[in-house]
């Protein structure tokens, strides 16, 4: 199913892209709490270019599954990872649950590390003011 594997494909890149979010987001807050402002500029930089590589691939992602709903006859809002998984037999629904759970595991670190990051420049704000 040459189309499950362009979308299980896309799917791997984002999170990969997501990975990589997330250690950027450990970069920066440990240029936070070392006071590196050069450090700090680099990392919001990296994180401006996988926020359009991941808006990209998003929008490809959307494509495909608008596709997937026409070959499965579904309407593509109701095409979730859980609702494909359902739809598809194996070896497809494992590395579509696999997905799901790689993107809420990382959902959960990057709110964490955003929390925890959010808090630090509050922190230093209020040490300058």
């Amino acid at each position: 199913m040459e189309l499950l594997d362009k979308f299980l494909g896309l799917l791997n890149e984002e999170i990969s892209l997501y990975e990589s979010l997330l250690m950027t987001l450990h970069k920066e807050k440990k240029s936070v709490v070392d006071s590196n402002l050069k450090q700090l500029n680099e990392s919001s930089k990296e994180k401006e270019n996988l926020f359009l590589k991941i808006r990209i691939l998003e929008e490809q992602r959307c494509t495909v599954l608008e596709r997937l709903g026409q070959k499965f006859g579904k309407p593509v809002h109701s095409l979730t990872l859980t609702e494909l998984s359902r739809l598809l037999e194996d070896p497809y629904a494992t590395r579509i649950r696999n997905c799901q759970s790689s993107f809420l595991s990382l959902a959960q670190s990057i709110q964490e590390i955003n929390t925890s990051n959010q808090a630090l420049l509050h922190h230093s704000l209020d040490l300058v003011r």
